[in-house]
């Protein structure tokens, strides 16, 4: 379904003279690789205190950034929510605090960025080296954004507050445009993915793409790389 969404929204070409037989081949080539986005969650503890080894979760922005271990055992919880495009980018995360209605003002508000160091040589022969996170226009990343629940569970308002405040920016500042649609793939699940969610996005020139049921394990990037 993807393949042929993407070549029906011209977001992708298709590659009819390579061959599958080749570890990593694709007869598919996104013509807007930054407008390309996985989205997961995974729950967190950013607590140094958490220090149960059976807890740690290694958060990373792909397979040659080392990452950022995070616990998740021990504490209330807390859930990420973790986006990167196709040139290699790193959305603005989210992160849903448990415990609170609403975080106090003095709540410390730190930005989880990619790794400096890394960057990606895959967007177009222009540009070579892209940027670890996705820049405003002043070339600053865009902010993390710290909002809560009691349960520190994502649910179907939440995910809407993540893509207007973080999504639809990052992919704004990525060329997004009625000539250029954005993809989104997603796991889902049913108590996230409201139709006012799809609708919404639509309306903003971004697709709604949901990943085959019980096969996030084996296709998700974020489960077999980024939450491993």
């Amino acid at each position: 379904m993807l393949c042929e969404g993407a070549l029906a929204l011209h977001a992708a070409e298709a590659l009819d003279n390579v061959s599958l037989a080749e570890e990593g081949a694709s007869q598919l080539r996104f013509l807007y690789p930054q407008l390309v986005v996985s989205m997961d969650e995974t729950a967190v503890s950013l607590s140094p205190d958490a220090t149960h080894t059976n807890g740690q979760a290694v958060i990373s922005a792909g397979p040659r950034d080392c990452g950022e271990t995070l616990h998740s055992k021990g504490l209330p919880g807390n859930t990420l929510v973790y986006a990167r495009n196709g040139a290699g980018q790193l959305l603005p995360s989210m992160v849903v605090c448990g415990g609170h209605k609403h975080l106090p003002d003095d709540f410390p508000r730190a930005d989880l960025l990619a790794n400096p160091s890394r960057v990606s040589d895959e967007l177009n022969d222009d540009d070579p080296a892209v940027p670890p996170n996705v820049l405003d226009l002043e070339g600053v990343p865009l902010k993390t954004h710290w909002t809560s629940n009691m349960k520190s569970s994502l649910n179907s308002t939440l995910i809407l507050e993540w893509a207007k405040i973080c999504l639809l920016p990052a992919l704004k500042a990525c060329g997004l445009s009625a000539e250029k649609p954005a993809i989104l793939l997603y796991d889902g699940v049913q108590t996230h993915v409201s139709l006012e969610f799809i609708e919404t996005l639509r309306e903003e020139n971004v697709h709604v793409f949901l990943r085959t049921p019980h096969m996030t394990a084996l296709l998700q990037g974020e489960d077999t790389v980024v939450f491993p």
